[in-house]
């Protein structure tokens, strides 16, 4: 049987989310240690026989050049950690913990102002990254914005993550559950009252919303959506990225653009994430969805 991200991710939601509501009553060091267990315990899985997580650290490093897979692998679960490490404290102490502890470069905070000022409002566009989430009461305090949220299809998941959303102060537009035509009037209601909306745009699967790219060298199909609303709102799209450092959160903001074509708009924030990922890789955890799991293996293949 083939591994799925899906299924794990719902197999680990409810002793993951007892993990972080037990470190909410421990002292700090006793969560943390509870944190760093869990952390082990990912990185157990990269020595399972036939381990697809190893699998696809490996072929990912191969890919851009990462010289050491289970290094890389060993600081996602360490990332992991420090992250269960914040959504408890957000539990605790309340999402402005969180906001203090996430930090935004001078060029990328000014790019956002910016846009902010000039043209209103703007499609902040990013990865699955291990604090994707956790950047959200930042952007909530410093700036008007929305998060569109996707939850999980499993009803549990989805409820556990509403309640962590809701902790963090999130300003959220939920898609999955929503009707497409809600869906499209909730995302330019939010620009026409000034907001940033933030939404993860890295889901490889195509469908009949997504436009064919090229990323790591392989053709890729990525949804439509940001472009085309902010084509249709003319505003601009803002690549962004979030690092997990120890316990800090790290976000970057790459250059603002305008595209009112689909396919280049998208290749240009895809060929952005692909920079990032190079940079960063053990940021990126979706790595593990199968859909991207098979690009990374056909990348490596090529290199054969």
């Amino acid at each position: 049987m083939g591994f799925h991200f899906r299924r794990f991710k719902d197999l680990a939601i409810l002793p993951l989310d007892g993990l972080v509501k037990m470190a909410t009553y421990l002292p700090d060091w006793a969560g943390r240690s509870l944190a760093a267990s869990f952390g082990l315990f990912f990185k157990s899985f990269y020595f399972l026989p036939g381990s697809h997580l190893r699998r696809t650290a490996v072929n990912l490093c191969r890919v851009i050049g990462h010289p050491d897979p289970r290094a890389m692998y060993f600081q996602i679960a360490d990332k992991l950690a420090s992250a269960a490490v914040l959504y408890g404290m957000a539990l605790g102490h309340g999402s402005e913990v969180v906001a203090d502890a996430t930090t935004m470069d001078e060029v990328s905070y000014g790019r956002c102002r910016e846009v902010l000022e000039t043209r209103g409002s703007g499609m902040a566009v990013t990865t699955h990254c291990v604090g994707s989430v956790l950047a959200g009461p930042f952007f909530g305090r410093e700036f008007p914005s929305r998060m569109l949220m996707r939850e999980s299809k499993s009803e549990t998941r989805a409820r556990i993550s509403r309640r962590y959303f809701e902790r963090l102060g999130m300003n959220a537009i939920y898609a999955r559950r929503a009707d497409p035509v809600s869906l499209a009037r909730g995302i330019l209601r939010a620009f026409k009252q000034g907001a940033l909306v933030v939404g993860t745009a890295d889901l490889a699967r195509r469908t009949e919303d997504t436009v064919q790219v090229e990323v790591f060298g392989q053709p890729v199909w990525l949804p439509a959506w940001p472009s085309r609303f902010a084509a249709r709102r003319d505003v601009p799209i803002l690549p962004l990225y979030v690092r997990v450092e120890g316990e800090r959160i790290v976000m970057t903001v790459d250059e603002p653009f305008d595209e009112k074509d689909l396919v280049v708009s998208t290749q240009r924030w895809a060929s952005s994430f692909e920079q990032s990922i190079r940079a960063h890789p053990a940021d990126w955890v979706f790595m593990f969805d199968k859909h991207w799991s098979r690009i990374i293996a056909a990348a490596a293949a090529q290199l054969d």
